[in-house]
């Protein structure tokens, strides 16, 4: 029993260890001062063994420290390291969702709340000198009532362009793929220039909004982007239906929104409207109303010609079939565009196509004044703000002379 204790003991191997320890550094010591065994007494030759040996424990518990030091440094460092690339990929999460909540995806453009957030007091700020996020609503009220201040404010050019993405329905009539291409591709298109894309934004669905900071910049970069989207003919199925992309563009300058909403200011709902409601955010909404608008009305004068041409390919003036291939193609035409042509029907088209008898002007003419038609019939006269505010911008647009 006692045999198993002693081995079991942890005292005897110890000594053991240290015993051995301690001849390894005495034979060091030896080997490096026995050359001092012949010049000096046996007492003090022993001496300076000690001392040595001393020394080289001194210099292996020194090693041993440092040793011990480097591991907890290596562990240290991994443990940063690991805290370190742990960090940085919640950091590259957080991006990515900070990200994707400011980014659409298939274009790569902010969304619709910055321009609104960002974009439009960025460069208000720099215009008028001072940070407009400072400027109260109630203070802005004051200022658009004021005819000195609201006259500075009616200087200002700078200019919303509202995009409207053509035929994006139709794209995505054979598969949403089809679709997506013609989005990603704008985005692509927008991002060739560089002062284009730092102030675009997908609005939502198929239309986006642009910020210039006059009418020149707008009208000049919207056309440079119109004519390189138009030419990316084979980019999605629009080529199976003879269409090429195609983007209609609508612009508004800030002092006209200033105009219209002064105008508004006479009246006393709509004056009432904007003490209890946000005057700026309000002054934003018309001004964007008024581009989106004129968008549109462009859209309609592309939009009806191309499906009076579509109409006479397949059908006769008194709306017989005259190519069964070519009506089909109508009928599909006008199932996805009609919308954007007011649902115009076979009967209104035939009579635009009898009263120009062929002249691209007479048309033009002929369908500018069916526009107006239809849009002073949508206008209510009940008195409320909304319609207040859809006649004021119809005014500004030529819609109402």
């Amino acid at each position: 029993m006692e045999k198993f204790n002693n081995f079991n003991s942890p005292e005897k191997p110890k000594e053991e260890e240290l015993k051995k320890e301690n001849q390894s550094l005495k034979e060091l010591a030896e080997k490096e001062l026995g050359w001092l065994k012949e010049k000096l007494s046996e007492e003090d030759y022993q001496k300076a063994i000690q001392q040595k040996v001393a020394d080289l424990e001194l210099d292996d518990e020194n090693l041993e420290f440092a040793n011990q030091n480097l591991e907890e440094n290596l562990e240290k460092n991994k443990k940063v390291k690991e805290l370190f690339l742990k960090t940085r990929e919640l950091l590259k999460d957080k991006i990515l969702e900070l990200r994707s909540a400011k980014i659409d995806s298939m274009t790569n453009l902010k969304t619709r709340k910055y321009f609104f957030s960002e974009a439009i007091p960025k460069e208000l700020s720099k215009i008028l000198g001072e940070n407009i996020k400072d400027i109260s609503d109630q203070e802005w009220l004051e200022i658009l009532k004021d005819d000195q201040k609201a006259e500075e404010l009616e200087k200002i050019d700078l200019t919303i362009a509202m995009i409207d993405l053509s035929y994006l329905s139709l794209a995505n009539r054979d598969g949403h793929t089809s679709g997506d291409a013609l989005l990603s591709e704008l985005g692509k298109t927008v991002a060739e220039d560089k002062e284009v894309k730092k102030h675009g934004h997908r609005y939502g669905g198929d239309e986006f909004t642009f910020l210039f900071k006059d009418i020149k910049e707008a009208k000049e970069k919207m056309e440079d982007l119109e004519k390189s989207f138009s030419n990316l003919s084979e980019v999605s199925n629009l080529a199976n239906y003879g269409l090429k992309p195609n983007l209609d563009v609508g612009t508004a300058r800030f002092f006209e929104g200033v105009k219209v909403f002064r105008k508004l200011f006479k009246n006393e709902t709509a004056r009432d409207f904007f003490e209890k409601n946000k005057a700026f955010n309000e002054l934003n909404n018309i001004w964007l109303m008024l581009a989106d608008k004129r968008a549109f009305l462009i859209k309609a004068q592309k939009r009806i010609p191309l499906l009076m041409k579509r109409y006479q390919e397949g059908y006769r003036l008194d709306g017989t079939v005259k190519d069964q291939e070519k009506a089909k193609h109508y009928d599909l035409l006008v199932k996805y565009l009609g919308k954007g042509a007011y649902e115009i029907d076979k009967s209104q088209i035939a009579e635009l196509i009898e009263k120009s008898g062929g002249d691209v002007y007479s048309r033009d003419e002929l369908v500018w004044e069916f526009i107006k038609e239809v849009e002073k019939k949508k206008l209510r006269d009940d008195g409320e703000y909304d319609s207040l505010r859809d006649v004021a911008i119809a005014e500004e647009a030529g819609i109402i002379e």
